[in-house]
């Protein structure tokens, strides 16, 4: 219990005092309770401040001047009047009486109580850490803002809200009108500086075709909804320096390429979205009390106070930041940062860290160590030389020379006359748009090329024993997936390519 002493001014003075709590003693004043409340010994004394009360004028529709303290007074009395049938003190005084409870207590002591009693007869209200929770559902519940004021007959708890102890009638919310495809729609899609509204994921759920999954008016879905600076957030974790929505997204975009080995990012963006929805509509306090989440990529969510844990370890879980913004089919949560549901970032175990480098229009070199690495290059003539891990790397525009390293590489050259070395792991090497040579020597491991071009690109073999074409001839063979050429340590796959259809001019000796 908290300990008061009778030097300290009184509750009533304590807020006389205060330019925080101009209309608590006016509402005392009206409803004549201040001698009450001076003579009560031993009390807490729930203090809503001057922005509680104006909050609540405008909750029940005070269109007014918000700083005149003067008409937001005006106004509450004009609601309570209504509300109680033309006398407003009656309403007022059981208001007032729902912010007194029995007992000085502290913010610890109250939020280790499940329910807090008042001196309005059989009401009392919840309590859940800083919140607490009143008989009004449709109103924001009040938080101690200001805890542990001491006064000579007990404590002051400072609020944000008023605590209502009724359902007021007529203010419930309205109904939806949007689906949840309408609501992310709502941002317009076009890229701009507001970073709290739903850009990259409008064009995240277009690019995916899922538009029509959130739009569906049978659906009853939850989606958690990151917001653009989410998504700028995981570009910037993935190599991307800068705040520009557009840039931001294109570098996403590149980023799932590369994680998806060159190849179509579609796929991989589908799955990231639709674990951000949950097949059933769920409110934040289904959320926040749950252990484990459903999605539809079917994988589940975590929750760890308002964060959900995703797959990632590395990447810090998002965290709730708006909730229950009703639709039609559902209900949305906005998200400070994108849920992943794989270790994107996991590495092989190698020493150091993840490489995840994005390039530019210029000519660039990149190096990257142990670990699963991953580079593009984009434009340029660029050098990209790989470590030891199981790594991808992208040439993108330009005349790139692209060397793996000791580990299982994907390596694509993209548009360009391309050089590719995969190293001495077992490799898929794609030489992309126009004439790319591709390098081996003895101990090259087991290699795919997945788009030889006859008499147009070239295989360059630097192996002891083999100096010309016909040392090799005899180690090329026909299998299942196309020519196999075997030699020492090496044997290279060309898909789709018949050993008879290979000559000399598709060789080069070194």
């Amino acid at each position: 219990m908290t300990r008061f002493s009778t030097k300290l001014p009184n509750i009533v003075a304590i807020a006389a005092g205060s330019d925080d709590f101009n209309l608590l003693v006016k509402a005392l004043t009206a409803a004549d309770l201040v001698g009450t409340v001076q003579g009560l010994k031993d009390i807490t004394v729930f203090a809503p401040t001057d922005a509680a009360f104006t909050q609540l004028a405008v909750d029940l529709g005070f269109a007014g001047d918000t700083g005149d303290e003067d008409a937001v007074f005006a106004s509450l009395v004009a609601s309570l009047t209504e509300l109680g049938g033309g006398d407003p003190i009656p309403l007022l005084t059981d208001v007032l009486l729902y912010h007194v409870s029995a007992g000085a207590k502290t913010a610890a002591e109250i939020d280790a109580l499940e329910v807090v009693g008042t001196f309005l007869p059989g009401a009392t209200f919840g309590s859940e850490g800083t919140e607490l929770v009143d008989n009004e559902p449709d109103v924001a519940n009040p938080n101690i803002v200001i805890p542990d004021i001491a006064a000579s007959n007990g404590t002051i708890q400072a609020i944000d809200r008023v605590l209502l102890p009724i359902d007021i009638p007529g203010n419930e919310p309205p109904a939806p009108t949007e689906t949840l495809a309408g609501i992310v729609a709502a941002s317009g899609g076009v890229f701009d500086g507001d970073k709290s509204d739903f850009d990259l994921l409008l064009n995240a759920v277009q690019a995916a075709g899922l538009v029509g999954a959130l739009d569906d008016p049978e659906a009853d879905l939850t989606v958690f909804a990151p917001n653009d600076a989410a998504f700028i957030g995981l570009a910037q974790t993935l190599g991307f320096d800068g705040e520009d929505e557009g840039a931001a997204f294109a570098h996403i975009v590149e980023a799932l390429t590369l994680l998806s080995g060159g190849g179509d990012p579609i796929p991989l963006l589908q799955d990231i979205l639709l674990y951000h929805v949950v097949p059933e509509a769920l409110g934040s306090d289904a959320v926040l009390s749950a252990e484990s989440i459903p999605t539809l990529l079917g994988a589940p969510l975590g929750v760890d106070g308002v964060s959900l844990v995703d797959a990632d370890p590395d990447i810090g879980d998002p965290a709730l930041i708006e909730t229950d913004i009703a639709a039609t089919n559902g209900i949305a949560h906005v998200l400070d940062g994108v849920l992943l549901p794989a270790d994107i970032l996991n590495g092989d175990g190698g020493r150091g860290r993840v490489d995840f480098e994005i390039g530019d229009a210029g000519n660039e070199r990149f190096f990257t160590g142990a670990n699963t690495d991953f580079v593009s290059g984009l434009g340029g003539n660029d050098v990209i030389r790989l470590g030891a891990g199981d790594d991808v790397g992208l040439g993108g525009a330009g005349n790139d020379t692209l060397q793996g390293g000791r580990g299982a590489d994907t390596l694509d050259g993209g548009a360009g006359r391309d050089v590719l070395k995969g190293g001495l792991g077992d490799d898929l090497l794609t030489g992309g748009a126009d004439a790319d040579v591709f390098l081996f020597n003895g101990f090259s491991g087991a290699d795919t090329i997945t788009d030889f071009s006859l008499g147009e690109d070239l295989l360059q073999i630097r192996a002891r024993g083999i100096d010309d074409y016909g040392d090799l001839a005899h180690r090329i063979s026909d299998s299942d997936a196309g020519a196999v050429i075997a030699f020492g340590g090496t044997e290279i796959t060309l898909a789709g390519i018949g050993a008879d259809a290979l000559t000399a001019s598709d060789f080069q000796f070194i």
